[in-house]
Protein backbone atom coordinates (compact mmCIF):
# COMPACT_ATOMS: atom_id res chain seq x y z
CA UNK A 1 0.00 0.00 0.00
CA UNK A 2 1.35 3.63 -1.08
CA UNK A 3 1.00 5.78 2.13
CA UNK A 4 0.94 9.50 0.85
CA UNK A 5 1.31 12.95 2.81
CA UNK A 6 0.40 16.13 2.59
CA UNK A 7 2.37 18.59 4.21
CA UNK A 8 2.01 22.23 4.84
CA UNK A 9 4.63 24.51 6.64
CA UNK A 10 5.44 28.11 7.14
CA UNK A 11 8.33 28.76 4.75
CA UNK A 12 10.39 31.79 6.91
CA UNK A 13 11.28 30.15 10.42
CA UNK A 14 14.21 32.10 10.50
CA UNK A 15 12.32 35.14 10.88
CA UNK A 16 10.92 33.43 14.47
CA UNK A 17 14.54 31.96 15.04
CA UNK A 18 17.83 33.05 16.79
CA UNK A 19 20.91 31.79 18.43
CA UNK A 20 21.72 31.77 21.59
CA UNK A 21 24.91 33.72 21.99
CA UNK A 22 26.09 31.42 24.88
CA UNK A 23 24.95 28.04 23.96
CA UNK A 24 24.84 28.49 20.23
CA UNK A 25 21.34 26.80 20.92
CA UNK A 26 18.92 27.60 18.16
CA UNK A 27 15.47 29.30 19.89
CA UNK A 28 12.26 28.76 18.06
CA UNK A 29 9.91 32.09 18.76
CA UNK A 30 8.70 34.15 21.89
CA UNK A 31 8.84 32.82 25.26
CA UNK A 32 6.80 33.76 28.24
CA UNK A 33 10.00 33.29 30.21
CA UNK A 34 11.36 37.17 28.91
CA UNK A 35 8.81 38.65 30.79
CA UNK A 36 9.75 41.11 33.34
CA UNK A 37 7.66 40.19 36.62
CA UNK A 38 6.63 36.67 38.09
CA UNK A 39 3.00 37.55 37.34
CA UNK A 40 3.59 37.89 34.07
CA UNK A 41 5.89 34.88 33.11
CA UNK A 42 3.40 32.58 34.94
CA UNK A 43 0.48 33.41 33.11
CA UNK A 44 1.74 35.24 30.01
CA UNK A 45 1.30 32.61 27.41
CA UNK A 46 -1.61 34.36 25.39
CA UNK A 47 0.42 37.49 24.83
CA UNK A 48 3.07 35.32 24.12
CA UNK A 49 1.41 33.87 21.24
CA UNK A 50 -0.42 36.49 20.12
CA UNK A 51 2.51 38.53 19.80
CA UNK A 52 4.23 35.54 17.87
CA UNK A 53 1.62 36.09 15.26
CA UNK A 54 1.97 39.51 15.18
CA UNK A 55 5.25 39.89 14.87
CA UNK A 56 5.57 37.70 11.89
CA UNK A 57 3.02 39.39 10.14
CA UNK A 58 3.92 42.75 10.21
CA UNK A 59 8.00 42.81 11.32
CA UNK A 60 9.97 43.26 8.23
CA UNK A 61 12.88 40.55 10.03
CA UNK A 62 14.75 38.11 8.40
CA UNK A 63 15.09 36.65 11.52
CA UNK A 64 13.87 37.31 15.52
CA UNK A 65 15.22 40.14 17.39
CA UNK A 66 14.58 39.26 21.01
CA UNK A 67 14.75 43.00 22.23
CA UNK A 68 12.01 44.04 19.51
CA UNK A 69 9.66 40.47 20.61
CA UNK A 70 10.34 41.65 24.11
CA UNK A 71 9.21 45.15 23.60
CA UNK A 72 5.90 43.80 21.57
CA UNK A 73 5.06 41.39 24.01
CA UNK A 74 4.77 44.14 26.64
CA UNK A 75 2.53 45.90 24.43
CA UNK A 76 0.51 43.28 23.46
CA UNK A 77 0.31 42.28 27.24
CA UNK A 78 -2.19 45.67 27.41
CA UNK A 79 -4.74 43.86 25.08
CA UNK A 80 -4.36 40.44 25.66
CA UNK A 81 -4.45 40.47 29.13
CA UNK A 82 -5.02 37.48 31.27
CA UNK A 83 -7.51 37.30 33.56
CA UNK A 84 -7.80 34.67 36.31
CA UNK A 85 -4.48 32.54 35.80
CA UNK A 86 -4.21 32.75 31.78
CA UNK A 87 -6.27 33.77 28.66
CA UNK A 88 -8.11 31.22 29.13
CA UNK A 89 -11.46 31.68 26.54
CA UNK A 90 -10.98 32.31 22.64
CA UNK A 91 -12.97 35.51 23.00
CA UNK A 92 -10.19 36.96 25.17
CA UNK A 93 -7.37 35.99 22.39
CA UNK A 94 -9.34 37.49 19.56
CA UNK A 95 -11.01 40.46 20.84
CA UNK A 96 -7.74 41.58 22.58
CA UNK A 97 -6.45 41.19 18.92
CA UNK A 98 -9.17 43.83 17.84
CA UNK A 99 -8.42 46.31 20.20
CA UNK A 100 -4.85 45.97 19.36
CA UNK A 101 -5.54 46.81 15.94
CA UNK A 102 -7.67 49.12 15.71
CA UNK A 103 -5.61 51.00 18.53
CA UNK A 104 -2.34 50.37 16.13
CA UNK A 105 -4.26 51.35 12.79
CA UNK A 106 -3.33 47.65 11.31
CA UNK A 107 -6.42 46.31 8.91
CA UNK A 108 -6.94 42.63 9.66
CA UNK A 109 -9.38 40.03 9.66
CA UNK A 110 -9.49 37.40 12.46
CA UNK A 111 -10.51 33.31 11.90
CA UNK A 112 -11.26 31.07 14.90
CA UNK A 113 -12.52 28.32 15.72
CA UNK A 114 -13.47 26.51 19.33
CA UNK A 115 -13.02 22.74 20.00
CA UNK A 116 -15.74 22.63 22.59
CA UNK A 117 -15.60 19.91 25.72
CA UNK A 118 -18.77 18.47 24.67
CA UNK A 119 -17.65 16.18 22.13
CA UNK A 120 -20.91 15.44 20.05
CA UNK A 121 -20.99 19.52 19.19
CA UNK A 122 -16.81 19.07 18.56
CA UNK A 123 -15.35 20.41 15.06
CA UNK A 124 -14.27 17.28 13.05
CA UNK A 125 -10.89 16.15 12.44
CA UNK A 126 -10.87 17.32 8.87
CA UNK A 127 -12.37 20.74 9.56
CA UNK A 128 -10.01 21.11 12.21
CA UNK A 129 -7.03 20.25 9.63
CA UNK A 130 -8.17 21.98 6.90
CA UNK A 131 -8.83 25.45 9.27
CA UNK A 132 -4.98 24.88 10.30
CA UNK A 133 -3.74 24.39 7.02
CA UNK A 134 -6.16 27.31 5.64
CA UNK A 135 -3.82 29.76 8.38
CA UNK A 136 -1.03 27.91 7.23
CA UNK A 137 -1.64 28.69 3.34
CA UNK A 138 -1.62 32.22 3.64
CA UNK A 139 1.17 32.55 5.42
CA UNK A 140 -0.05 32.69 8.94
CA UNK A 141 0.88 31.46 11.91
CA UNK A 142 -2.03 29.33 13.95
CA UNK A 143 -2.35 29.96 17.66
CA UNK A 144 -3.76 27.02 19.62
CA UNK A 145 -5.29 26.87 23.47
CA UNK A 146 -4.59 23.76 25.08
CA UNK A 147 -7.31 23.39 27.68
CA UNK A 148 -6.85 19.84 28.59
CA UNK A 149 -4.18 17.18 26.51
CA UNK A 150 -5.84 14.37 27.18
CA UNK A 151 -3.54 11.31 26.14
CA UNK A 152 -1.52 14.07 24.29
CA UNK A 153 1.29 14.63 26.90
CA UNK A 154 3.73 17.03 24.97
CA UNK A 155 1.50 19.65 26.18
CA UNK A 156 0.99 22.15 28.97
CA UNK A 157 -2.39 22.73 30.18
CA UNK A 158 -4.24 25.70 30.07
CA UNK A 159 -1.44 26.67 27.43
CA UNK A 160 -1.72 28.51 24.19
CA UNK A 161 0.97 27.73 21.80
CA UNK A 162 2.00 28.49 18.04
CA UNK A 163 1.93 25.91 15.25
CA UNK A 164 3.85 26.47 12.07
CA UNK A 165 3.39 23.56 10.31
CA UNK A 166 0.90 20.43 9.81
CA UNK A 167 1.83 16.58 8.15
CA UNK A 168 -1.24 14.74 7.46
CA UNK A 169 -0.64 11.50 6.57
CA UNK A 170 -3.29 8.62 4.30
CA UNK A 171 -6.19 10.36 4.37
CA UNK A 172 -5.78 11.68 7.99
CA UNK A 173 -5.41 8.38 9.51
CA UNK A 174 -2.20 10.29 11.58
CA UNK A 175 -1.83 14.23 11.65
CA UNK A 176 0.60 15.97 13.34
CA UNK A 177 1.02 19.63 13.63
CA UNK A 178 4.38 21.45 14.56
CA UNK A 179 4.19 23.35 17.75
CA UNK A 180 6.94 26.26 18.75
CA UNK A 181 6.73 26.81 22.76
CA UNK A 182 9.29 27.67 25.05
CA UNK A 183 11.89 28.14 22.68
CA UNK A 184 11.30 24.45 21.33
CA UNK A 185 10.03 23.45 17.98
CA UNK A 186 8.29 19.95 18.06
CA UNK A 187 5.56 18.06 16.88
CA UNK A 188 2.27 16.58 18.53
CA UNK A 189 -0.38 14.32 17.42
CA UNK A 190 -3.29 16.45 16.65
CA UNK A 191 -5.84 13.26 16.29
CA UNK A 192 -5.16 11.92 19.46
CA UNK A 193 -5.29 15.17 21.41
CA UNK A 194 -8.94 16.16 19.28
CA UNK A 195 -9.88 12.80 20.61
CA UNK A 196 -8.84 12.52 23.96
CA UNK A 197 -8.79 16.10 25.69
CA UNK A 198 -11.77 16.68 27.85
CA UNK A 199 -11.65 20.51 27.90
CA UNK A 200 -10.89 21.45 24.24
CA UNK A 201 -9.47 24.60 23.32
CA UNK A 202 -9.39 26.87 20.19
CA UNK A 203 -7.78 27.94 17.40
CA UNK A 204 -6.81 31.15 15.83
CA UNK A 205 -4.98 33.29 13.22
CA UNK A 206 -5.46 36.32 11.12
CA UNK A 207 -4.67 37.98 7.65
CA UNK A 208 -3.78 41.32 7.04
CA UNK A 209 -6.03 42.88 4.67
Amino acid sequence: MIVTMKSTHLVDLKKLQYTNPLTQETIFGFSQEWYKTKWQRLSGCGPTSASSLIYYACYNETEMDQNKALELMEVVWNYVTPGMGCVYKRSMFTNGLKRYFSKHDIQAEIESIEITKNKKTRMSLIDTVNFIENGLSKNALVAFLNLDNGDEKKLDEWHWVVISGIDVHAQHEQVFVNIIDDGKLFAIDLNLWLNTTKRGGAFVYFTLT
